[in-house]
């Protein structure tokens, strides 16, 4: 797909999270939101996944293992373009500030995991 493809997947992950965020964030409190649907997405079989780190509007690290976008994949570089714009528009949503989403480890790299490391702009 290439880089456009890339940013499309993003940003069509971003409005993804940020609605899903939006449309529940009244139930709960802005951590529990955010367990709650990364357990959500699991529970769709998108992965597994682990808050490592949480800092309210500040810093978050998140792990994945058998992540969909990686399984079956050989990259050089992070494949995760529609989860890591998942984890961006729900947490620039709940944060209420933009976020910088970067992913340092990756499953299609040969890591056994997908790391996530958030953090506001």
């Amino acid at each position: 797909m290439g880089e456009p493809g890339y940013a499309l997947l993003f940003h069509l992950g971003h409005a993804m999270g940020k609605s899903h965020a939006k449309k529940i964030s009244k139930f709960f409190p802005k951590y529990e939101l955010f367990s709650y649907l990364l357990l959500n997405y699991q529970g769709m079989g998108l992965g597994e996944f682990s808050i490592a780190k949480y800092i309210e509007r500040h810093e978050c690290i998140v792990e994945a293992k058998d992540l969909f976008e990686c399984i079956g994949v050989a990259s050089d570089k992070p494949n995760s373009h529609l989860f890591r714009g998942i984890l961006s528009g729900i947490l620039s949503e709940l944060w209420g500030e933009k976020v910088e989403v970067v992913e340092e480890k990756c499953i299609a790299k040969g890591d056994s995991k997908c790391v996530f490391k958030v953090k506001k702009v």
